[in-house]
């Protein structure tokens, strides 16, 4: 049986262009809805391509941390210091 995934958001597909109806049956993206219901339903928006990449560097387990390991993470990402 497939694993079957819905992502009942709106999927942006261009700049000015968004779909519904977007599947992922056994791994493989498709906007063909399945014969069978998902095993699971997820919502918000696709966004494919979009990468997350921001980091809290003044943050650790335990909220935030002292300024010289905030500086450390820093230098080691190649992120700015405040201005």
């Amino acid at each position: 049986m497939a694993e079957i995934i819905e992502f009942s958001g709106a999927v942006l597909t261009g700049p000015e262009e968004e779909r519904r109806g977007l599947w992922s049956v056994d791994g493989r993206l498709t906007f063909v809805r399945p014969l069978a219901k998902p095993d699971v339903v997820l919502d918000g928006w696709v966004l494919p391509g979009l990468v997350d990449a921001h980091c809290h560097v003044g943050l650790g387990k335990g909220g935030a941390v002292d300024e010289e390991t905030a500086a450390c993470r820093r230098l080691r990402t190649g992120m700015p210091g405040p201005s």
